[in-house]
């Protein structure tokens, strides 16, 4: 048998059982040469080590089960993202130009506005899905936590209402962390709309930050702590709080994307996230973040040169190339440029793209990245060896941040989704690169 050596101790309360190791015990009756029972032998090994150590397997099980299942989720929400981005592409794109082409009907355009403010709000969720999914390029650099969390706090306060006290304070030793500023201020109030969720009859929202040392790795890291006083989690609730899309608000209340993002910022930034929730006892989410050091302030930058930007002022359209398997994505693209007064070839694959080159010359290759057979990558390689000084505006909706950092060379990328104005300014300053 398993059993657990005690030590009872006595008090004026009464009778304290310490537990002390864990053993195996083993009993056996002695007896004599004629069955009549002598007594008995007790064997006893300590195996407190050996259940330390099946308790740690058991854990390093479940951590690598977690591990797997959010790398499988993650794999899952960047396939979805990136065919989300294609139909978003066209169906902004497409909105921008009837808004642009509706001028003097006010109906129209405030259907259009309509429209495209919902076809925005899913390219924010399309973000939050690459952000969890490890396909979004965060811009990671010093961010000022007291800065940031000084200019957002008109937003927090009207974002957690009246009825909640918000208390932030910032050490001065954990003022700067290596993050991005968009995305960790996007995080933060995430963080606080859910907050305000968990309190609905009024609380205290506390931020706080503060430095600590990784044990682990031993370098120095900011706990960006957010808590709340509200209802907490079970630990069933808390063990799936980062999935996507998983929530526990009504419907309509809520995507379940939002601390899936928050995740993201953390993991991304080279930090990590620990959720600390009991019921009706609140929630504390701490964001490890490496401590960074105050931005180097260059003032011996000179202003560059002016440009002139080639395109729709020349005599003669620059010619342009633009190639993408989704169809309805390559017609806007081509449309926007020519609605821009530049002459527009397209092609729905890069080998189709290629024997086009064999016939005509351009000034820009406007490519996707992730295209079946040929990628966009390959497709701008083999275009700038057939035509040298061929410029290159690579768009993308999904792919590896680090293979597309890779591939990408001296060319451009503009991300999906993309409205026409992102798309002409795009289009003018590759077309300007003097690089």
């Amino acid at each position: 048998m398993i059993g657990t050596d005690a030590l009872v101790k006595s008090s004026a309360d009464g009778y304290t059982l310490l537990l002390v190791t864990a053993s195996h015990v083993i009993i056996d009756p002695i007896r004599d040469d004629d069955g009549a029972l002598l007594g008995f032998a007790k064997i006893t090994r300590d195996i407190t080590e050996r259940k330390a150590a099946q308790e740690s397997l058991e854990r390093t099980r479940e951590a690598l089960f977690q591990s797997q299942k959010m790398e499988a989720i993650g794999q899952l929400t960047g396939g979805i993202a990136h065919d989300f981005n294609n139909l978003l592409t066209a169906v902004i794109g497409n909105l921008d130009m009837i808004r642009t082409r509706a001028a003097g009907n006010d109906r129209l355009q405030r259907m259009a506005d309509n429209a495209l403010e919902a076809a925005r709000k899913g390219a924010k969720l399309s973000s939050q899905l690459l952000a969890f999914s490890r396909s979004q390029r965060m811009n990671v650099g010093p961010v000022d936590l007291a800065q940031l969390l000084g200019g957002m706090s008109g937003l927090l306060a009207q974002s957690v209402g009246p009825s909640v006290r918000v208390d932030v304070r910032v050490d001065e030793d954990a003022r700067f962390v290596v993050s991005d500023a968009n995305q960790l201020e996007l995080a933060l109030l995430n963080l606080a709309v859910n907050a305000r969720d968990a309190m609905p009859e009024g609380g205290t929202l506390t931020i706080k930050a503060r430095h600590v040392e990784d044990t682990e790795r031993r370098l120095p890291h900011v706990e960006l702590a957010v808590s709340d006083t509200g209802t907490g989690m079970t630990e069933e609730v808390r063990a799936r709080a980062i999935e996507p899309f998983y929530t526990t608000k009504p419907t309509g209340q809520g995507t379940g994307l939002g601390l899936s993002q928050v995740y993201a910022v953390a993991r991304e930034s080279g930090g990590s996230l620990h959720i600390d929730s009991e019921p009706e006892r609140g929630t504390t989410v701490r964001m490890m973040l490496p401590a960074g050091a105050p931005p180097l302030v260059r003032t011996d930058v000179e202003a560059p040169p002016s440009t002139t930007v080639p395109g729709a002022q020349s005599r003669e359209p620059t010619r342009v190339l633009v190639v993408d398997d989704d169809k309805l994505v390559r017609r806007f693209m081509a449309e926007s440029l020519r609605s821009l007064q530049y002459h527009v070839t397209e092609a729905e694959s890069g080998t189709q793209a290629l024997a086009t080159m064999e016939r005509e010359r351009f000034a820009l290759l406007v490519v996707d990245f992730a295209m079946p057979g040929m990628n966009g990558a390959d497709a701008a390689r083999a275009a700038q060896e057939r035509q040298p000084g061929i410029k290159v505006l690579m768009v993308s909706g999904y792919a590896d941040s680090a293979a597309v950092e890779a591939a990408l060379g001296t060319a451009r990328q503009l991300r999906k989704p993309f409205d026409l104005a992102e798309l002409g300014a795009a289009v003018a300053e590759t077309l300007a690169d003097v690089r």
